[in-house]
C-alpha cells in the first residue's frame, strides 16, 4: 500500500485506481479475444474453405493425394485412354491417416504438349464422401497412333498437387470377318486405255455379301492422270460385286506413258462391312503401251524353191502392232524344223523397219 499512500499525497482516489490497476492486471474486462489469434471466428469456418490453414482437427487436413482407376463411361476400369473418347479421372484427397476427406476443392490443370486437344469438362471439383472427386474428360480423334497429357491435380489453398500421365492410343480398327476378294492379274493398256476390276465380298462361309460398302484408292503416282468410273466408293451387287474401272486421262503425255510403261502400281481396296468393321486389300495393276506390243508376225520369204543339196534362202518377218503398224527394234524368234531328222535351228534376227 505504500504505492497507494504515495498517490494519496498527490490528491488521487486510491480506491479508483486500485480497480483500474486490477483490470489491466486480468486482461481487460470482457472483450473477446484482445489476444486470442485462433479463436472460435476463424476455425468454425462454413466448409467451403478447402485448404489446411482454417482446420483444427486432424482428421480434415489434407497431406496427399492418391490418383484412383481410370473409367470408361461404362465404369470399366482401362489401363490407356483411346482417341475419341470420354474419360472419367478420379483422385482421392487424404489426411495422415489415408482417410478421405470430403468438401476439399481440387483443381485440374492439363498440360498439352503434343497438342492432342484434350480438355476437361470442368476444372474444379469438390471432394465427395471418401475424398473422392472425378474429372470427366474429353478425348477427341487424333491422326498420330499415340500420345500423351500430363493431369495435375491440386487441393486448393495448399501447395499438396499430383500430376499423372494420360497415355492415349488410337482407337484400333476392328477387322471385318468378311474376306473380300479382289480380282488378281489386271492390266491397263496405254495411251487412253481402261481396265475393268471386280471386288467380291463373302462371309466366312463363302455365301456372298449384298450391300456392303468397298472403295478403291488409287496411288499417289496415278491420281490425276487416271480416274475411277463410276466412282471410288460401290457398294457390292447382289452378287457380292462391285466393279470399278480404271480409265487412263485422255491427255497423258508421251513422258507419262513412259514412266507407267512395263511398271505396276497397288491398289487399295477397302470393306467397310454392315457391323462397320473394315477389311483392307492390296491388288496390283500393270500398264502396256499398246503402240509397242507385237500383236502379229507376217513372214516374207522368197517364191524360189531352196535347193534340196546346200540350199539357201533369205527369210524375213515382218511385226506388227494392233494398228497393223510395222514395229522396229523387236526382237523375233524364227524356229526351223527339219522334219525329216527332227533337228531344229534358231535364229534370232533384229528387224528393221
Amino acid at each position: 500500500m505504500t504505492y497507494l499512500i504515495n498517490l494519496k499525497k498527490l490528491g488521487v482516489n486510491s480506491t479508483l485506481l486500485a480497480t483500474s490497476v486490477a483490470l489491466v492486471a486480468c486482461g481487460g474486462g470482457g472483450g473477446g479475444g484482445y489476444y486470442g489469434t485462433s479463436g472460435s471466428n476463424s476455425s468454425s469456418g462454413s466448409g467451403s474453405d478447402s485448404g489446411n490453414n482454417s482446420s483444427s482437427d486432424s482428421s480434415k487436413v489434407a497431406e496427399s493425394i492418391k490418383v484412383l482407376d481410370l473409367k470408361d463411361t461404362s465404369n470399366n476400369v482401362i489401363v490407356n485412354a483411346n482417341d475419341n473418347s470420354i474419360v472419367k479421372f478420379s483422385i482421392q484427397v487424404l489426411n495422415k491417416d489415408s482417410g478421405g476427406i470430403a468438401d476439399k476443392d481440387v483443381s485440374l490443370s492439363i498440360t498439352d504438349s503434343e497438342k492432342l486437344g484434350v480438355t476437361s469438362k470442368v476444372s474444379l471439383v469438390k471432394t465427395a464422401t471418401g475424398g473422392i472427386a472425378e474429372f470427366e474428360l474429353n478425348v477427341p480423334s487424333m491422326s498420330v497412333a499415340s500420345g500423351k497429357v500430363l493431369l495435375t491435380a491440386t487441393v486448393n489453398g495448399t501447395s499438396i498437387k499430383q500430376v499423372y500421365t494420360l497415355n492415349i492410343a488410337k482407337t484400333s480398327t476392328v477387322q471385318s470377318n468378311f474376306n473380300l476378294n479382289i480380282e488378281q492379274g489386271v492390266v491397263l493398256n496405254l495411251p487412253k486405255g481402261s481396265a475393268t476390276i471386280n471386288a467380291q465380298v463373302t462371309d466366312q462361309n463363302g455365301g456372298v455379301k449384298a450391300g456392303q460398302n468397298v472403295s478403291l484408292a488409287l496411288p499417289t503416282e496415278m491420281q490425276g492422270k487416271f480416274s475411277i468410273s463410276p466412282g471410288s466408293s460401290l457398294t457390292t451387287n447382289n452378287n457380292g460385286i462391285a466393279t470399278f474401272t480404271i480409265v487412263a486421262n485422255t491427255d497423258l503425255t508421251a513422258e507419262d506413258i513412259q514412266k507407267f510403261v512395263a511398271t505396276s502400281q497397288s491398289l487399295d481396296f477397302k470393306l467397310i462391312d454392315e457391323y462397320n468393321a473394315q477389311k483392307t486389300v492390296k491388288a496390283a495393276i500393270t500398264f502396256k503401251d499398246i503402240p509397242q506390243i507385237v500383236q502379229k508376225l507376217e513372214i516374207i520369204k522368197a517364191d524360189a524353191p531352196i535347193a534340196a543339196q546346200n540350199g539357201m534362202t533369205i527369210v524375213k518377218v515382218r511385226a506388227k502392232n494392233s494398228s497393223d503398224i510395222a514395229l522396229a527394234n523387236k526382237k523375233v524368234k524364227l524356229i526351223f524344223t527339219d522334219k525329216s531328222d527332227a533337228y531344229g535351228v534358231t535364229i534370232v534376227i533384229k528387224l528393221k523397219s
